[in-house]
């Protein structure tokens, strides 16, 4: 009987040690276990799971539910097209920590935290490790607790033309790139809106073909909205490869009249030059081109 039960503590301790913390040592995909400490892919099995300092992660496909993620210093998450990640909770921990949706999504019945100790990254939409532009998905954060943006977050939209709606109506909500059933939190942060992947070829694949007023649903809420005092926003704008094409009105809130149980909307202006302009761009061109040639 006593060997029977120094067995099992044996074994009860052979089992704690291998529910430990499972860190990222080097950039690579979330599936591949050499890129883990533990030998292994995350799993619910783990303690919780570490982007390690300097590293990127990304996920490329639905994966298997998590406890507790951290982002350490200057690490990243990326969520590639197709990928789905669920978790008790996540922290943007440290300096430099990036969360980056190329289509992918995040969900959450708990808090997203960030410290306090650095600057913080959202980017949504942009180009993946092959240099593919990707468009950032409707609720690439989505959760049913509070989201927090503390001041020192940054928020980078990659606009591309398929984020683009044509009004603010109710239920617009869904198209919300950070979404809530919860509450948002001290969203005292810096908007970086990049209008250079508006394109008229992609304006033209999504069915713009006339000028007019567009709005990109940034952040959706359940039940209220706060803001650490000062300035709520101060967006920092890119033009687009298009002169003139696309220009930032501001923001507005949708659905509503206050900050509760709303919407907020980027609110572009789309100018689609007429077939006239197309024609003294392309005159231009070719007199640019007949120069160029005689000067040789």
């Amino acid at each position: 009987m006593k060997k029977l039960l120094i067995s099992l503590s044996a074994l009860a301790f052979a089992l704690s040690a291998n529910a430990a913390w499972n860190t990222s040592t080097s950039s690579g995909y979330w599936g591949d276990s050499s890129i883990w400490n533990q030998g292994h892919t995350p799993s619910v099995g783990d303690d919780g799971i570490n982007i390690g300092n300097n590293t990127t992660v990304y996920i490329n496909s639905a994966v298997d539910p998590v406890k507790s993620i951290f982002i350490k210093s200057n690490a990243t998450l990326a969520f590639n097209q197709g990928a789905a990640l669920t978790c008790d909770s996540i922290s943007i921990d440290s300096a430099g920590a990036t969360m980056k949706f190329l289509g992918g999504s995040f969900s959450t019945a708990a808090q997203l935290n960030q410290g306090n100790n650095g600057s913080y990254n959202y980017i949504f939409g942009g180009f993946d490790a092959d240099d593919n532009f990707c468009a950032a998905a409707a609720k690439s954060v989505n959760s049913t607790n509070r989201l927090q943006m503390k001041s020192g977050s940054y928020a980078t939209y990659n606009v591309a033309a398929s984020n683009l709606l044509s009004s603010t109506v109710a239920g617009l909500d869904d198209n919300a790139l950070f979404y809530t059933t919860g509450e948002f939190q001290q969203m005292q942060s810096q908007f970086l809106f990049d209008f250079t992947n508006i394109t008229l070829e992609s304006l033209a694949a999504s069915g713009i073909s006339d000028s007019g007023t567009y709005y990109v649903a940034l952040a959706s809420w359940g039940v209220t909205y706060k803001a650490v005092g000062g300035s709520e926003f101060n967006p920092v704008l890119l033009s687009s490869e298009d002169t003139d094409l696309v220009a930032f009105e501001g923001f507005e809130w949708g659905n509503g009249t206050n900050q509760q149980n709303n919407t907020l909307y980027a609110v572009l202006s789309v100018n689609v030059p007429e077939p006239s302009t197309y024609a003294a761009i392309f005159g231009a061109l070719a007199l640019a081109f007949v120069a160029y040639r005689r000067r040789k």
